[in-house]
């Protein structure tokens, strides 16, 4: 993602004039809905494994999160990658 609007802009290279702006409110949209959902999914996960008190657990909890979000990073490049074939 290269974060200058080029990726929009190619999700809705194929959408009819006339249905533009619903389409892009639905890009938005569904943009909104996964940072909501990533964000509590993972918070939730995090806090869930905080149970046990000290660093140990912090630390647990922690590297829990960091391989929650590495497998979720390696399924996106894979989806990415498996969408580019198509």
């Amino acid at each position: 993602m290269k974060g200058d609007g080029t990726d929009n802009a190619a999700a809705l290279a194929s959408v009819r004039r006339e249905d533009a702006a619903d389409a892009s409110g639905l890009v938005v949209t569904v943009n909104q809905v996964g940072l909501l959902l990533g964000t509590s999914l993972f918070g939730t996960a995090f806090l869930n494994r905080l149970a046990a008190e000290g660093a140990a657990g912090a630390a647990r909890a922690l590297w829990g999160s960091v391989l929650a979000l590495a497998g979720a990073a390696v399924c996106g490049w894979a989806a990415g990658v498996a969408g580019r074939r198509s």
